[in-house]
């Protein structure tokens, strides 16, 4: 463990004690290819920070859109994050007690409103979250492959990750911090855990943008197939009246260079 902290400059500074303290808390996990590290539903927002010794995670963005055909033309619509779950369940917790009524007094209108969703009878919550679709629309999830966390990066320190999961690309070794623990003053000199992460949640596209970058490639995807449809359409009918000096002078340069 201890050669495991040795090897990031983040804990250069710290003493023996630390170390040692360390090396009591922590622990290391091995994950297979494909494997879920962290996500919504394995405490990575509150318990740990991940520090990446071996193999390359993975962050894969999960867009929940609504899909609806105009024309010939598909539409999207990126749907808001549903609700906390975690104040959700501790609102049903507190609803089953004896003075609930005191307490739905002081509750606020949009945890109400989520509570009563959530218990309506009939509801159709499993099929598509609780959204009124129309016939001519249909909820998507789309799956995006964000970036790569290498070795000797670390996340799970707060950070924003909507939706958002961590998975293996390969075999994965991390070490595994408390974060509590990690924060202390002694342990977080200069605020150093705070400054990465907000260098992660700059460097990492949130859903909007996500989403933006999804719709110009859509259409680029389109805009391709298109233009290749209709030149294949088009051969037979005209010749290809191509010449070398239509070819731009940059392509001629590299394609002359790789030949020597």
């Amino acid at each position: 463990m201890q050669e495991a902290i040795r090897r990031f400059q983040y804990f250069d500074h710290w003493s023996e004690e630390q170390i040692r303290e360390c090396c009591i808390l922590a622990k290391v996990n091995r994950y297979e290819p494909q494997q879920q590290i962290a996500g919504a539903d394995t405490g990575f927002n509150t318990e740990y920070a991940y520090f990446v010794l071996s193999g390359q995670c993975m962050i894969l963005q999960c867009l929940k859109v609504k899909k609806k055909r105009r024309g010939q033309r598909d539409c999207f619509h990126l749907l808001p994050i549903e609700g906390n779950n975690i104040q959700l369940k501790i609102a049903e917790r507190l609803t089953k007690r004896r003075d609930s009524e005191v307490l739905e007094s002081v509750m606020p209108s949009n945890l109400k409103e989520s509570l009563a969703n959530a218990v309506r009878p009939g509801s159709c919550e499993g099929q598509n979250g609780g959204l009124e679709l129309k016939p001519d629309e249909s909820l998507e999830h789309i799956f995006l492959d964000v970036g790569s966390f290498s070795c000797g990066s670390v996340f799970g320190l707060g950070e924003k990750f909507e939706d958002r999961t961590i998975v293996a690309r390969n075999h994965v070794q991390c070490m595994l911090i408390p974060r509590y623990w990690l924060f202390m003053k002694n342990q977080n000199t200069g605020n150093v855990w705070q400054r990465i992460k907000m260098y992660l949640e700059l460097a990492i596209p949130d859903r909007e943008k996500l989403f933006k970058q999804y719709l110009t490639d859509l259409n680029w995807m389109v805009y391709r197939k298109r233009v290749v449809t209709e030149v294949i359409q088009r051969q037979g009918r005209h010749s290809n009246r191509t010449r070398l000096a239509d070819v731009p002078l940059m392509c001629r340069v590299e394609q002359n260079g790789q030949r020597k």
